[in-house]
């Protein structure tokens, strides 16, 4: 838990409202050893800002700063089977004290147990999906009586990085006191199940035995050192995935010959060289360009795809062929975004299946039901493996339609949902002061308004059921980053047809896939 390092509280007297803030923490104490005392407002609120800018935290920011008012907070136990069950709400701070990995005693009914905060979800996906501000998930454990014996952690030098690895601490400063089911812990004694940021699916963790850490990946057992981190174990997935022969012959080819993957990896590893400027709970400790976010979420994709089964043949072809991979990388990207909301992916080999048909089948595996989908990714000069250059005047289109006319022509047969995903391939260019990309309204965005519009004379003019249910735009702009700036982002939309022949619009297995999909580009710093 992180501590608060000042409280904010004010004075009333016969001269009015003054305003104090009082050291809490030791560092705060060396800074402030008595308490600050303002004549007024502005001067609270720019003691505030200047420390907050400094990484001090507040207590009761919101008497001096509107801005920073309570937030709703909820809470929701993880089932057995990966299922959120609502557990209670309150009000908070937005800057909440709680980190991932902390243990909460039960009380009251709840006496007996304790709960593990397994994953803290916050931003407009979070208040579109979960109703607040804040949701916390946390996973229950019965505590067992003092008079059985525990199950031992197995000795680890407090020292050495913690091996759950989330907060960039040793483990004698995070998860060492927290008892047995704290993520550091179990990773000490086992695998155990989790929900990772930006995912609504249960996966195993890694383990430690001594200084190696292992992880399974659907038949193959990964070892590597215990402190190396989740991004790195990543970086040799995807040598693994494509080949180390195939990385060698791509490193003799010219620079423009060479694939996006290839020089994704370049630009990571040299990031990686630089000295670290980012303390978070999910980076590599560095700002990520646009480039190596690319790399860094690649890999994570191949991942989740890969936890359950082997990626089929075929997409690793078309991953390692040069004019095949643009395609072939938003397929996977789309299908692991599909794995991380709780469905299985039934994968669809051409070769296999002649005919129409979609580039694979998910199943949620809450309800059951069965969707196709469709992707397509425009191609553009400049990006992913296509020749030329690009800009702002040529880039910035919807012109999507001729991919739109080819996709709704896979629509699988009877009553099966079909979603059409596609990728318009833009560049990341948003206007100073707007908000976050998902909070941006359509009609702000003059490519999104094209493709929205368009799309609202086609089902205008329909004159049966349209075969798609939806289409989602789901650009992701990472690889439009240079190697020095943070990486661009990307925008996303959900269109619901307006006459389907089977309707999705308020199906709860929507509203898990577009959570995911916002999230997307959350890559945890260990699992």
């Amino acid at each position: 838990m992180k501590k608060m390092d000042y409280s904010i509280g004010f004075q009333a007297g016969g001269a009015g409202r003054r305003w104090t803030a009082t050291a809490l923490t030791d560092r705060a104490k060396d800074r402030t050893p008595e308490p600050v005392t303002f004549a007024g407002r502005p001067e609270a609120l720019t003691f505030l800002k200047e420390s907050q800018t400094e990484g001090y935290r507040f207590s009761g920011a919101e008497l001096v700063d509107p801005e920073q008012r309570l937030v709703k907070n909820r809470y929701f136990v993880i089932g057995g089977d990966g299922q959120l069950t609502a557990a209670g709400e309150d009000n908070g701070p937005r800057n909440t004290v709680w980190e991932v990995g902390d243990v909460k005693p039960g009380r009251d009914r709840n006496a007996g147990t304790e709960a593990v905060i397994e994953n803290i979800l916050q931003g407009p996906a979070v208040r579109e999906r979960f109703g607040c501000d804040l949701a916390f998930l946390l996973r229950v454990h019965r505590v067992l009586p003092g008079t059985l014996p525990l199950p031992p952690i197995p000795p680890f030098d407090p020292a050495k990085p913690c091996p759950c690895g989330l907060h960039g601490k040793p483990y004698g400063e995070c998860c060492r006191d927290k008892g047995i089911h704290a993520l550091g812990n179990e990773m000490l004694r086992g695998t155990a199940p989790r929900m990772v940021p930006g995912a609504l699916a249960q996966i195993q963790s890694s383990m430690i035995q001594g200084d190696t850490r292992f992880r399974f990946v659907w038949n193959t057992l990964w070892h590597y050192p215990q402190h190396e981190t989740f991004h790195q174990f990543l970086d040799a997935l995807v040598v693994g995935t494509l080949g180390r022969e195939w990385f060698e012959e791509q490193l003799r080819l010219p620079l423009k010959n060479q694939s996006a993957i290839v020089k994704w990896r370049t630009a990571m590893i040299e990031l990686l060289r630089r000295p670290g400027d980012a303390d978070d709970d999910v980076s590599t400790g560095h700002t990520l360009t646009g480039p190596a976010k690319a790399y860094q979420c690649f890999g994570y994709d191949l991942y989740w795809l890969q936890l359950v089964h082997k990626l089929p043949d075929s997409v690793i072809q078309r991953l390692g062929d040069f004019g095949a991979f643009q395609g072939a990388r938003y397929e996977v990207l789309i299908a692991a975004i599909f794995a991380r909301a709780g469905f299985e992916i039934e994968w669809i080999d051409d070769n296999k299946a002649p005919g129409k048909h979609p580039e694979f089948i998910a199943t949620h595996k809450v309800t059951g039901k069965k969707v196709g989908v469709e992707t397509k990714s425009r191609q553009r000069p400049g990006a992913m493996n296509y020749i030329g250059t690009f800009s702002r005047e040529t880039h910035l289109k919807g012109d999507v339609f001729d991919l739109y006319d080819k996709a709704i022509q896979q629509a699988p047969d009877g009553d099966m949902p079909f979603l059409i995903f596609i990728d318009p391939n833009v560049p990341d260019w948003p206007e100073k002061g707007l908000p976050s990309y998902s909070d941006i309204p359509v009609d702000t965005v003059p490519w999104m308004k094209e493709i929205r519009d368009r799309l609202v004379e086609v089902w205008n003019a329909a004159t049966e059921p349209t075969p798609e249910s939806a289409v989602l735009i789901a650009n992701f702009a990472f690889y439009y980053g240079d190697n020095d700036s943070p990486s661009p982002t990307g925008m996303g939309a959900f269109f619901p047809s307006l006459q389907p022949r089977v309707p999705v619009l308020g199906d709860p297995m929507i509203a898990d896939l577009i959570y995911c999909l916002q999230t997307c580009d959350t890559v945890p710093r260990q699992i």
